[in-house]
């Protein structure tokens, strides 16, 4: 069964395919040429190939100053606008521009190799990385490298480890040592010091860091508590003496008020108001109709007003200073519970901590301890005379945590030592681990490369005789570098120079055509006689006799390929191909483009195509 070839190639918005432009290729024929002009859309259609085939965008990813995802489409469009349609072997495939990326459906679509002038750069004259890189998808083992990508990451990820654990072993000695040398240097090294250390017992310490502790918090509450009895009894003395006033000075008032004053001021107030809106000068009471002068009149209901509105103000200010001084009574009985709350807890505090620290307290816990009989005053005194021991407290407080955080300092960085010494240990052994793992990985894979380029080679070296018969060049050798990843050596022999870089003795052309031999040789490896192979333009500096062999070449290999697709604007080269007796070539000529049509094409057939119609037709046009 012959190989699936591509039988159709639709653009749409696409690059130079400003408007839709559809490719039909013979299926008879896996040959290819596409020929013409400069700008007449021959790497448009390549870079097609590439899009709808490989995701790529082609040529333009190799083109400075250009965004692929906004320059693949052509002008007067938009992204949405962009597709490539190609039928191969019968199934149809769709290339779009999704987010920016090439989106190819269905999935599987032939993988084409695009071989172009940069290509031919990068294999021939780039460092060892990039030809690596360039060659990478024919040559490479994917899992393989992402094994041994894993593996150095593992490696890099323990040697880190070691670095960490060695750092803290280091700060921890440190530390052990400032210690030491702050105790006097007492035993023979920091490391014996802070292991006698040790054996003491923090635990008792501890206990008595919290006793004592207890027993400050529980002092300062106490004292809290007592300033604040003082402050409310002087608050209710203050309430009470107030309000003793507000009710002397109410008595004086109402010995002189009778009845409900509230009640009479009130009719006072209307009496007022009704002696002012009346006519004046009437000489008769109009309540009690007794003789009175309306001015007399008028001037006592203001009098009266006036010393009834005293008396309420006096009683408001009786009731308000009886509310202060009950109020401060609730304040000063909730301040003297609170105050016998902390004497417990003081006491209490005093019973749980050490004896010596008891004997301090010992007259105060007795005081404190008779709930009947004991007053503020007492507890003040108490409190006063004992501020010493209580400051005397503090500063054995201060010893024993300096103590204690010592001892805790210590454990931890012996602790840290013997951790990180055990961590380093293991570490050290996974590291030989991984490192032999390592070792045969990439062993395995640069053995796997440099066989396969060894093969490779050898193919390249057999084509490339049959374009340089009998001249003194040629046997490329590809080369691994050791404990290296991605990097691929290239040498070749020149006249009696043996293993040399070809860039520095090779002509253009000679370079060209080693160029093409390779990539012939790397697509026949992994096609397996069905790759889809793209010349993009590529061979420009060769003369006839060799242009006469690359021809004849590609004509004897085309039956390891599926399809072969030559673009050239080289007349030479499209005269060779249609005049060629034993190719069957198929022949695509591009005419000039412009941005109404776009691109425009036509098939041209060979010559002997050519003749044979001529001969076929009923009459011969002379």
């Amino acid at each position: 069964m012959p190989p699936a070839q591509i039988e159709r190639l639709t653009l749409k918005h696409f690059r130079g395919g400003c408007k839709p432009v559809t490719f039909e290729f013979a299926k008879d024929k896996n040959i290819v040429l596409v020929f013409g002009e400069n700008g007449a859309g021959k790497s448009t259609l390549v870079d097609a190939l590439d899009f709808i085939c490989n995701g790529e965008f082609g040529s333009l990813s190799d083109r400075s100053g250009t965004t692929p995802r906004q320059h693949i489409v052509s002008l007067d469009a938009s992204a949405r606008d962009v597709e490539v349609e190609m039928v191969f072997g019968g199934q149809r495939w769709r290339a779009t521009l999704q987010g920016g990326k090439p989106k190819t459906m269905p999935v599987g679509a032939p993988r084409a190799f695009i071989l172009r002038r940069t290509n031919i750069s990068k294999v021939m004259e780039a460092q060892a990385g990039e030809r690596y890189k360039t060659l990478q998808a024919y040559i490479s083992a994917p899992k393989v490298e992402r094994a041994e990508s894993e593996l150095r990451r593992a490696v890099k990820e323990v040697n880190d480890e070691v670095a960490t654990a060695v750092a803290q072993c280091r700060l921890a000695e440190e530390t052990l040592e400032r210690l030491w040398l702050a105790e006097g240097r007492l035993g023979q090294s920091a490391f014996e010091w802070a292991v006698q250390k040790t054996s003491e017992d923090t635990i008792v310490l501890s206990q008595r860091v919290a006793a004592i502790n207890a027993v400050i918090e529980r002092f300062d509450q106490l004292t809290n508590a007592c300033t604040q009895v003082i402050v409310a009894h002087r608050a209710l003395t203050t309430a009470k003496s107030q309000a003793e006033q507000a009710k002397a000075q109410l008595e004086q008032v109402q010995d002189r008020a009778t009845g409900d004053s509230d009640t009479l001021v009130a009719v006072l107030e209307d009496a007022k108001t009704y002696l002012a809106e009346s006519a004046p000068g009437f000489d008769v009471c109009p309540v009690c109709g007794k003789p009175e002068q309306a001015a007399f009149l008028a001037e006592r209901v203001e009098r009266e007003l006036q010393r009834l509105q005293h008396l309420s103000s006096v009683r408001k200010a009786w009731i308000e200073a009886a509310k202060n001084t009950e109020q401060a009574e609730s304040v000063f009985a909730s301040t003297r519970r609170h105050l016998r709350e902390c004497a417990d807890l003081f006491v209490e505090a005093v019973h749980n901590a050490p004896a010596g620290i008891t004997a301090l307290f010992n007259e105060m816990i007795v005081l404190l301890s008779q709930h009947d009989g004991t007053t503020v005053k007492q507890v003040a005194a108490a409190i006063d005379a004992a501020a010493t021991h209580r400051l005397a407290l503090a500063v054995a407080l201060q010893e024993d945590q300096k103590t204690l955080y010592q001892l805790n300092a210590i454990k931890s960085n012996l602790q840290v030592l013997a951790d990180s010494v055990g961590d380093m240990r293991d570490l050290e052994q996974l590291k030989i681990r991984l490192n032999r793992l390592l070792e045969v990985v990439e062993s395995e894979r640069k053995r796997y490369v440099s066989e396969l380029m060894d093969n490779i080679a050898a193919s390249v070296d057999q084509l490339y005789s049959r374009i340089h018969p009998d001249e003194p060049l040629g046997r490329p050798q590809f080369f691994v570098k050791t404990h290296t990843v991605g990097s691929l050596e290239l040498k070749a022999d020149f006249g009696n120079k043996i293993g040399i870089p070809p860039g520095a003795y090779y002509s253009e052309a000679h370079l060209d055509t080693l160029g093409l031999c390779v990539y012939l040789a790397l697509a026949k490896h992994s096609g397996d006689g069905n790759a889809l192979i793209a010349l993009d333009d590529v061979l420009t500096s060769v003369d006839d006799a060799h242009l006469d062999r690359i021809i004849n070449l590609i004509a004897e290999e085309a039956p390891n390929f599926g399809q072969i697709i030559i673009t050239t604007h080289s007349r030479a080269w499209f005269d060779r191909m249609r005049m060629a007796k034993t190719m069957q070539a198929d022949l695509i000529e591009l005419h000039g483009w412009d941005l109404q049509n776009g691109i425009r094409h036509s098939r041209s057939p060979l010559m002997l195509e050519e003749l044979r119609q001529v001969l076929d037709a009923p009459h011969l046009d002379r």
